[in-house]
């Protein structure tokens, strides 16, 4: 399909077919661009590791609750394409930040729509769960730009190449957990996060995520909540550059993306005041200081002036 399965500001990520490899797909971002003119065209450029012979990999998992296929997926230098993309309509949730594209996969909670009608109706009635096409929540970061840190060879040399990777992801915490065969009223209110309703940009630093937060009886298929029920937002601070935090759940290693609570607040940049740890030497300095050189200079010849001046009197 030539139908970006992302869209964020002007970037657009596209799945193209290998040449030379039938059935095999990979990676392409697209970026709007004014041409000076007042119009717009589309710039196509293969998203590359250190060179433009090195592209990035599409793959399907086998189940969306292949939890390693994901994980592996961020040592295999693969994108996962979501699965909403090729059977169903799907619903871009995605956001640019400075460096790279972050976007959300929600989980189809349609499979487990006989737990949802039971909450809703207390009524039970015969179906059929296939509880392998229920994939965690994630939110993915990508950079889009070229980068030295995705070579392969470099990768291996360093033991710490894993987190300057090229993606990574965020498990969303706190998700519904649907107890299948169970069906308990107890169940019905308890309060989790049904689905990531929208991403935000805030900085440099801080990308928001907002998750509906509700019950299963009071949440519908659709992804609303039943008029007048309750519910709530939640909130989670993603940091768009680093992605070297641990997931206990997900998999061993320093590989995903880093996040926190709303309550913890917001990540922050880490200063060095000067005054505690010295100012750099001139050597390092990037630019002369111009402007001191001047008023220092007109300071020496006003002094000067007026030790001529009191001598003279």
């Amino acid at each position: 399909s030539n139908q970006p399965f992302v869209t964020a500001g002007d970037v657009f990520l596209h799945q193209r077919e290998v040449p030379g490899a039938p059935g095999e797909y990979e990676l392409l971002v697209s970026r709007l661009y004014d041409n000076n003119h007042g119009a717009y065209s589309m710039q196509y450029e293969q998203l590359s590791l250190m060179s433009n012979r090195q592209t990035v990999r599409l793959k399907l998992c086998a189940t969306e609750a292949e939890a390693f296929c994901h994980l592996n997926a961020l040592s295999e230098n693969t994108i996962v394409l979501p699965h909403p993309y090729v059977t169903s309509a799907y619903t871009n949730i995605a956001v640019s930040s400075e460096w790279a594209v972050h976007w959300a996969v929600n989980p189809e909670n349609a499979v487990f729509a006989s737990v949802l009608d039971f909450c809703s109706t207390r009524r039970v009635g015969l179906t059929i769960t296939v509880a392998s096409s229920y994939s965690k929540p994630r939110v993915w970061s990508l950079k889009t730009v070229r980068a030295s840190s995705v070579n392969p060879s470099l990768r291996e040399a360093d033991p710490r190449a894993d987190e300057l990777g090229l993606f990574s992801y965020m498990v969303v915490p706190d998700w519904v957990a649907f107890d299948v065969p169970v069906f308990d009223e107890s169940m019905c209110d308890r309060k989790a996060n049904f689905k990531i309703v929208d991403l935000e940009y805030i900085n440099a630093r801080n990308v928001l995520v907002t998750t509906l937060f509700t019950t299963m009886r009071n949440n519908r298929l659709d992804g609303t909540v039943c008029e007048g029920c309750d519910y709530e937002y939640k909130r989670y601070f993603l940091h768009p550059n680093c992605h070297d935090c641990v997931a206990p759940d997900e998999g061993d290693g320093l590989l995903f993306s880093c996040w926190r609570h709303e309550r913890l607040g917001m990540f922050e940049e880490l200063e060095v005041p000067p005054e505690v740890y010295g100012e750099f030497c001139p050597a390092l300095r990037r630019m002369p200081l111009l402007g001191s050189l001047f008023a220092e200079t007109a300071l020496i010849s006003m002094q000067s002036l007026q030790l001529v001046l009191d001598a003279g009197t």
